[in-house]
């Protein structure tokens, strides 16, 4: 993040970033909030088979995920990782 914020502040266009950027304070930067329903990202995961750490994270990424979206009242548009 600290790179397409430096980016912003040196007048080279603008970005979409998570609210918490709003703590790196950079001369020139503006943040805005965006008005409406929140942000839904879509994040991916490659796993090798036998990676049962990475199984287990991926479960509570899940989870995580069904539970965001039943806050938000709000539909999923992606199918479930």
């Amino acid at each position: 993040m600290q790179t397409v914020i430096g980016l912003v502040s040196c007048a080279m266009g603008v970005a979409l970033v998570p609210a918490s950027v709003r703590n790196l304070k950079r001369t020139g930067v503006s943040y805005q909030r965006l008005r409406g329903r929140p942000a839904l990202i879509e994040l991916g995961v490659l796993r090798r088979r036998e990676s049962t750490t990475l199984s287990r994270s991926a479960s509570s990424a899940r989870c995580v995920r069904r539970n965001s979206v039943q806050r938000m009242n709000h539909a999923p548009t992606r199918r479930s990782i």
